[in-house]
């Protein structure tokens, strides 16, 4: 282990490029430290064990953080998954729609998205059964991602309409700067988007939280118990806004942010004239604005 004054440790799990090695991290203890938790840790508050990462319930009061950022010259790997599956009882609204329906479309349009930046994505999930929640982050740990994401759909007070509505976004209780970091970037990038009452970051103990060795986020985007917030979630355009939105915001947590370029089809000193151009360019399938 280093000695927390720069000095780097070279644990065999950091052998992989993901992972720019620097001298900078921090151990804040809250109680006495096992041997279990002495090590080098994963940037997730996981302290190795041997040449493994340990899940991070066995930290036992003990927070270690690594400060990294993502190395340009690794093949980024991204978890994108759908909670749930089409044969998973009761994830679904009051008038019967499927949860997994709406998961699915939206990690669809992010995994799209994410390909076209050069980005591996790994999806979990599977139309046929719910895949095991274990099995979802051992595919992630095991293929070591450098992100976890997983798309749902809320719900509340059972399956009748209530009033409640809007997008959430979880983190696990003991997360990292960096978990912290992704959260913010990717929900209030969904936020924009889409427009829906921000019902902020909260933590919780989910499995795909607690057990996944990388920054993971669990997203609500909408509560299938609002009857407003349903209509939308039913919707093709709102899932893929919801999907090509979170996938935008994990590109700037990547640093990898798509470049958008302006072209100017021409100057008009009559607004009839600019009004036609814009209508030819639109019938066309661009997208034209005056200004």
């Amino acid at each position: 282990m280093g000695d927390g004054v720069g000095t780097p440790f070279l644990g065999t799990d950091f052998a992989r490029g993901q992972w720019a090695l620097g001298t900078e991290f921090a151990l804040h203890s809250r109680g006495q430290t096992s041997p279990e938790a002495e090590g080098f840790g994963d940037g997730v508050n996981t302290p190795l064990t041997g040449d493994r990462l340990a899940p991070r319930r066995r930290a036992l009061g003990t927070k270690l953080t690594l400060h990294y950022k993502f190395r340009r010259d690794h093949m980024t790997i991204v978890c994108i998954d759908a909670g749930h599956s089409y044969d998973t009882p009761g994830k679904r609204s009051p008038d019967g729609m499927n949860e997994y329906a709406f998961n699915r479309a939206a990690a669809l349009a992010a995994k799209k998205m994410l390909l076209k930046e050069g980005i591996t994505v790994l999806t979990p999930h599977r139309d046929d059964h719910d895949v095991p929640l274990s099995a979802r982050t051992n595919l992630a740990n095991d293929s070591r991602a450098d992100l976890f994401v997983s798309i749902h759909a809320n719900a509340f007070g059972g399956n009748v309409w209530k009033g409640v509505k809007g997008i959430e976004t979880y983190i696990h209780p003991l997360h990292s700067h960096e978990e912290k970091k992704l959260a913010q970037t990717v929900h209030s990038k969904l936020i924009k988007a889409v427009n829906r009452p921000d019902r902020g970051i909260k933590t919780a103990d989910f499995h795909v939280l607690r057990e996944s060795k990388m920054p993971a986020l669990l997203i609500e985007c909408g509560f299938m118990t609002n009857r407003e917030d349903k209509q939308l979630l039913a919707s093709e355009d709102y899932r893929i806004k919801c999907g090509e939105a979170i996938a935008e915001g994990i590109l700037d947590y990547l640093g990898r942010s798509r470049k958008i370029y302006f072209v100017q089809t021409g100057a008009f000193s009559q607004k009839e004239l600019a009004q036609k151009q814009v209508a030819a360019l639109e019938k066309a399938g661009f997208e034209a604005i005056i200004k």
